[in-house]
């Protein structure tokens, strides 16, 4: 396993074309630009090296044997679900993004606003980068709350807009009375949910996106068949189901320990 320090096409570029030159039979991998990966991931499947994108994707997800990735537009709806729950369906919510060019993150928005058209009691004030820094989070709800002092909800797309956004809220004093449903269960969100910093988790299932992605590549590999597109499920995670063991298991780990 090989990747760049941080979410950044420019960093993982080199290392993809570095494990390029080695000559693998197959890559396994998750872009971090669906426009700047496409054409490196092209040079490494037109060598005969067996692609298989993991999570996200690039434009023309073509050259891939397989995509194993979430249905991130339903896991958006989920989240709006969530959302409807805890603010009574009133008030303004804001999303809060990573950047553009992100496929799995902006599924999830696309999911999110298409459902959340639908609820006429909630005023939807857009989507907003952070550039997936925790610290440009919190100052995004700042303004936000400035600008629209009936915010009822934050919905975060991932792991660092939402601790960043719970900072937000927190700083503003009005943890709990501002809602807050993230994405991706990591000790963090985990911790957030139990603090009541968060009201709920969307949680995906890599573990699964893991597994269908070696397991399509070693059928690639052996000619057998391949399934070209397979997406994992999501479930929403609050304070009250943490300690099921349907939710336990795909609680994100900052170790692999156990059998």
């Amino acid at each position: 396993m090989q990747g760049p320090n941080k979410w950044d096409a420019a960093e993982q570029i080199p290392v993809l074309n570095s494990v390029v030159t080695s000559r693998p039979d197959a890559i396994l991998i998750a872009p971090v630009d669906d426009t700047a990966l496409q054409a490196p991931l092209e040079q490494a499947a037109a060598q005969g090296i067996e692609i298989v994108l993991v999570d996200t994707i690039v434009k023309d997800p073509s050259l891939a044997v397989s995509q194993v990735t979430s249905d991130d537009e339903l896991a958006g709806r989920k989240a709006v679900e969530e959302v409807i729950r805890v603010t009574g369906g009133k008030g303004s919510v804001v999303t809060i993004n990573t950047q553009p060019g992100v496929s799995t993150v902006a599924a999830r928005v696309k999911g999110f606003e298409e459902r959340l058209r639908q609820e006429p009691g909630i005023t939807y004030v857009g989507e907003k980068f952070s550039g997936d820094d925790a610290a440009k989070a919190s100052s995004v709800v700042t303004s936000t709350l400035s600008a629209h002092p009936d915010l009822a909800a934050v919905f975060a797309t991932n792991t660092l807009t939402g601790q960043g956004a719970a900072t937000g809220i927190k700083n503003a004093h009005k943890t709990g009375e501002i809602k807050l449903i993230g994405f991706d269960a990591n000790p963090s969100g985990v911790q957030a949910l139990e603090d009541g910093a968060a009201q709920g988790q969307v949680v995906l299932q890599p573990l699964d996106i893991g597994y269908q992605g070696v397991t399509q590549a070693v059928n690639a590999l052996e000619g057998k068949p391949v399934k070209k597109l397979i997406k994992t499920g999501s479930f929403v995670a609050t304070k009250e189901n943490l300690s099921d063991p349907k939710v336990q298991k795909y609680l994100y780990r900052e170790s692999c320990t156990g059998s």
